[in-house]
């Protein structure tokens, strides 16, 4: 498995916590999914592949909801993991009680939670936790680590209050490219993924040589400098879109359906 499918992976976890479009038929597999959203052709290729599913049951619709602008959680971030990457053993896990229990289990039993430290299974997955479950991926499907010069050359503002038992996933992270830091070189473990983060992050693990788009953006100077090559790529690429004021909106958090939209324009 490569980088750049680890990181594809972790952009459906992402972007189906970014916001999403509509599918081109009548009526989407979701009643808060309309055929004009933004994502629909990502949330309906996701949707049919088994990868996601909907959040609830919407009595009124007669059909099942997707919440596309929640935030990923923990509980969320595992049952794609586990999808993209487990799937052959997910089936050998008995069936325990929850609608996310098979792959908790799968993912427990792949030890990919080792260290994570989730206590809410619904609560939206920090960065630190993020850090850990994908160092555990790199580990369980036996990539290339970075060697003790890459990981001494990471350079993090707040190394000092990275807790030790997630300084070694931090770093590997960083030296991978996996994960970056915020503009003034922290790494703020305890915040969840912004879209410009999401969209550095996902960036640096695609080729390279693609044109560039202008940033025209409404609100395109609230853009971080770290972020701004990444997004003009993927804005070229028709990977990322602004919202329908104009607006890209780069410190607001990833949605659910803005991952299956990245995800779905990636492969």
């Amino acid at each position: 498995m490569s980088k750049r499918i680890l990181s594809a992976a972790l952009a459906l976890a992402l972007s189906l916590s970014l916001a999403v479009p509509a599918f081109a038929e009548e009526e989407g597999p979701f009643s808060d999914v309309p055929t004009t959203h933004w994502a629909i052709e990502a949330i309906r290729q996701a949707e049919e592949e088994r990868i996601i599913s909907g959040m609830g049951y919407d009595p009124e619709a007669g059909r099942s909801y997707f919440a596309p602008d929640d935030q990923l959680t923990a509980a969320q971030f595992a049952t794609i993991v586990t999808k993209a990457f487990y799937w052959r053993t997910i089936n050998d896990v008995k069936q325990e009680e929850g609608w996310s229990a098979l792959y908790r289990k799968t993912a427990e039993q792949a030890g990919l939670m080792e260290g994570v430290g989730v206590e809410d299974w619904d609560a939206p997955m920090t960065r630190y936790q993020m850090a850990v479950m994908l160092y555990n991926i790199v580990v369980d499907k036996e990539l290339a680590l970075p060697d003790k010069a890459a990981l001494e050359a990471v350079e993090i503002t707040d190394w000092d209050q990275v807790p030790e038992e997630f300084q070694e996933a931090v770093s590997t992270a960083y030296a991978m490219g996996l994960l970056s830091g915020m503009e003034d070189g922290s790494f703020a473990g305890d915040q969840t993924l912004t879209r410009a983060q999401a969209a550095a992050m996902i960036g640096r693990s695609q080729e390279k040589g693609f044109a560039l788009a202008d940033l025209t953006f409404a609100d395109a100077a609230q853009i971080p400098g770290y972020a701004a090559f990444y997004i003009r790529t993927m804005a070229a690429r028709g990977i990322l879109s602004g919202y329908a004021d104009g607006t890209f909106r780069p410190q607001a958090n990833i949605t659910r359906g803005q991952m299956a939209k990245i995800l779905y324009t990636m492969l």
